[in-house]
C-alpha cells in the first residue's frame, strides 16, 4: 500500500488523515509506505524556480537557502518582521511558477480555467496529466516510487479544493504508469462530494474505491481485514520530514463531527456527520503516548470545536507540550481562573 498526500496545502505539519490510516495499517499488520507529495512538491518548485528580473524576486532567490533553513528554527518565530519577510520571499518563489491562469502560493492553488468543483474538469485533468503544473515533479518521483515499492493499492487523501486538480492529475499519471494498481481516494473533500444527495460517482473506471468519512475501517475492509484493534496515528514516516516549522507539529483529533452542530453554514451539519468523542481518559493516554514517541514542539488539536470536556481534561492532565485549536465561545471563558488554568496547561492559542 502506498499512501500519498497531493499538493497543495500549507507545508507546516504532516497530514493527519494519512497518519491515522497508517496507524490502522500498522495495527493490523499491513505493509505500507507514505510519501508527502505536498511537502516535496513545494520544495521541488522552490528548488527549480527560475529567477525573475524584479528586485523582490532577485532578493527571494538570493535568500532562498537561508530562508528554508530559517523557517525550521524557532529563533525566526520570535521576530515577527523577520518571519514575515521569510514567508513572503518563499511565497514569492512559489508564485513565480504560476502560469496559464494558475495562481499559487505556499498555501494556495487556484486555476481560472479549471474548477475543482466540476467533475468534467477533474476528468479532463486526469486524461492529460502532462499539462499539470506539478507534472515535472510527478515524473521525477512517481515512477521510481512505483518501481521501488510495487504497491497493489495507492491511497490518495484529498481534503481541500486546492488539492483536487493536482490530485486528479496524479491519479491520471498513476493510471498511465501502472493501470493495474488499485486507486483509493478519501479525505474531507471527497466526503463532502459523496454525502451530497445528488452524488453519482462520475469517476468510475478511473478510481477503484471512493471512501467517505473516517477511512480506517473502509480501507481495512478493502484489504480484507476487519478492524479489531485500537488505532493510534502513526507518524513514523512523517515526523522527521523538513516541514516549514521549528520542529515536529503533532496533529491530533479528540473528536469527529461537532458537539455544537447547530450552524446552518457548516459542512459538518450538511453532511450529517455524527459527533463522536474519545473518552477523556483515552484522550489523555493517547496524547501522552504520541508526545512521548515524537517529542513535538506543538500539539495541534484538529477538532471542529474542542469539546469543553476535553478542555477540562487538558487542564487536569497537562500534555507537557504547547497546544492550540478551534473552540466555540463558552461561558467558562468569562472566568479568568479558567483561562489562566488553560494557559498553565499549555494552551498557547484558541481560535474562536
Amino acid at each position: 500500500m502506498l499512501l500519498l498526500n497531493p499538493p497543495l496545502t500549507k507545508p507546516a505539519e504532516p497530514p493527519a488523515g494519512i497518519a491515522q490510516l497508517a496507524g490502522a495499517l500498522t495495527a493490523h499488520g499491513h505493509n505500507y509506505d507514505i510519501f508527502d507529495l505536498n511537502l516535496h512538491g513545494i520544495l521541488y518548485l522552490l528548488e527549480n524556480t527560475k529567477g525573475g528580473n524584479d528586485t523582490w524576486t532577485k532578493r527571494a532567490m538570493k535568500n532562498r537557502a537561508d530562508n528554508l533553513i530559517g523557517v525550521r528554527h524557532k529563533e525566526l518565530y520570535a521576530h515577527h518582521a523577520k518571519y514575515q519577510k521569510t514567508i513572503l520571499e518563499l511565497n514569492r518563489l512559489i508564485e513565480c511558477n504560476s502560469r496559464d491562469g494558475i495562481t499559487l502560493g505556499l498555501a494556495n492553488y487556484q486555476d481560472k480555467q479549471l474548477s475543482p468543483l466540476r467533475s468534467e474538469d477533474l476528468l479532463h485533468v486526469a486524461e492529460q496529466p502532462e499539462k499539470s503544473l506539478f507534472y515535472p515533479f510527478y515524473t521525477s518521483c512517481i515512477s521510481q516510487l512505483l518501481t521501488e515499492k510495487s504497491p497493489l493499492y495507492v491511497g490518495i487523501s484529498i481534503n481541500y479544493l486546492s488539492q483536487a486538480i493536482n490530485g486528479f492529475a496524479l491519479i491520471g499519471y498513476l493510471k498511465k504508469l501502472a493501470p493495474d494498481v488499485k486507486i483509493i481516494i478519501g479525505g474531507g473533500l471527497i466526503t463532502s462530494w459523496m454525502r451530497n444527495p445528488n452524488w453519482h460517482n462520475p469517476f468510475r473506471g478511473l478510481i477503484d474505491h471512493c471512501v467517505d468519512g473516517c477511512g480506517e475501517k473502509p480501507l481495512l475492509e478493502i484489504l480484507g481485514t476487519p478492524q479489531n484493534k485500537p488505532i493510534l496515528p502513526d507518524y513514523d514516516a512523517l515526523s522527521n520530514l523538513p516541514y516549514f516549522s521549528p520542529g515536529f507539529i503533532l496533529p491530533f483529533n479528540t473528536s469527529t463531527g461537532c458537539y455544537w452542530n447547530k450552524c446552518s453554514f457548516c459542512p459538518e451539519r450538511a453532511e450529517g456527520n455524527i459527533f463522536s468523542m474519545r473518552k477523556k481518559v483515552q484522550v489523555t493516554t493517547e496524547i501522552n503516548q504520541l508526545v512521548q514517541s515524537y517529542s513535538p514542539v506543538l500539539l495541534h488539536l484538529l477538532d471542529n470545536a474542542i469539546p469543553p470536556a476535553v478542555l477540562g481534561q487538558l487542564i487536569k492532565n497537562n500534555p507537557g507540550v504547547p497546544w492550540y485549536g478551534f473552540v466555540r465561545i463558552i461561558d467558562d471563558f468569562l472566568e479568568p481562573d479558567y483561562c489562566i488554568a488553560l494557559k498553565k496547561a499549555g494552551c498557547t492559542m484558541l481560535k474562536l
